[in-house]
């Protein structure tokens, strides 16, 4: 098959808008990688050795973007250091930049916190182990719970209903 002058000008610029495109995306992929993995985020998980929900809840939080550093450890030294209200405690501690996230708290209730990164508060609590909430799941059955904001002068307010 025979081309002219201007079939041969035309398949050449069409080659070129390829490349161009190939290059684009070899430049823009690692690009896109990089903000894809930074989107996940590291927490350390403080629990005691045996517990399973605590192990529910971090597969929970795992399928929702955040890689848990699991700690064994004294539980009652954890909840002193973060300063974590008595009356506000869990079974779980997990730090994320700096904040406490205390128990069963659904993920969207921390990226909506971490999102506006409240400079007076110390974290979010759940106390007890509600049924239904995240790790605590059992059928179909939620207890009715309150997500609770602490803030580093001990003030503490509903953060969210469930």
């Amino acid at each position: 098959m025979q081309m002219n002058a201007t079939q041969y000008k035309a398949g050449n610029k069409k080659s070129i808008y390829l490349k161009f495109l190939f290059l684009l995306f070899g430049l823009f992929l690692p690009a896109y990688i990089w903000a894809a993995k930074a989107q996940v985020e590291t927490a350390k998980l403080y629990k005691s050795p045996s517990c399973g929900c605590c192990e529910k809840w971090a597969s929970y939080m795992k399928e929702n973007g955040y890689s848990l550093e699991s700690v064994a450890a004294n539980m009652q030294e954890i909840k002193e250091k973060y300063k974590i209200p008595q009356e506000m405690q869990s079974c779980h501690t997990a730090i994320i930049d700096g904040y406490f996230f205390e128990g069963h708290i659904p993920v969207e209730d921390i990226k909506d916190f971490l999102k506006k990164h409240p400079s007076d508060s110390a974290g979010l609590a759940v106390p007890g182990m509600p049924i239904g909430s995240p790790g605590m799941e059992q059928s179909t059955f939620i207890e009715p719970y309150n997500v609770y904001l602490v803030k580093k002068n001990g003030d503490i307010s509903v953060w969210r209903q469930h």
